[in-house]
């Protein structure tokens, strides 16, 4: 029996095709394997020094950045429960200040990592890296944006 999350190296989903048919699409029997089975085995097969060290800043990038959300959800929270005075009360300051001198530096430093191969198997590992980067900079952005639209 086929699986039914094989596809293609073309793209094509071959649900119903046995495992030694031909694809419709290219002719080629090569199967895919799914995303995660790739993460796998790219982490299996030696990756550089490099990558395994830009992935595991990318992780302390991305809980600085989830701790960073929560500190900015509390402290709008707490100006929005606030009443009376006038002005910009402190608490919105502070999560500025520490996106800006804890996240932004920990996350130029694991994208510079990230780009400098040293052999051959980097990438698929790198790339994942970047991905979460990209990810732990631009939440607390957006948990800041839409917590103003609160206030």
């Amino acid at each position: 029996m086929p699986d039914q999350h094989t596809s293609c190296s073309c793209g094509y989903n071959r649900f119903g095709l046995a495992n030694d048919e031909r694809c419709p699409e290219c002719g080629q029997i090569q199967i895919s394997p799914p995303p995660i089975a790739r993460m796998r085995n790219a982490w299996r097969d030696s990756p550089s020094i490099t990558a395994l060290i830009s992935l595991t800043f990318s992780f302390i990038t991305l809980a600085l950045s989830g701790t960073l959300s929560v500190g900015i959800v509390v402290m709008v929270g707490m100006v929005a429960n606030q009443s009376g005075g006038f002005g910009a009360p402190i608490g919105l300051i502070l999560p500025v200040y520490a996106y800006l001198f804890i996240v932004l530096p920990a996350a130029g430093i694991t994208a510079l990592i990230a780009i400098i191969p040293t052999k051959g198997k980097h990438w698929p590992l790198a790339a994942c890296s970047l991905v979460l980067v990209a990810v732990s900079t631009i939440t607390p952005v957006i948990v800041f944006g839409v917590g103003l639209l609160f206030i």
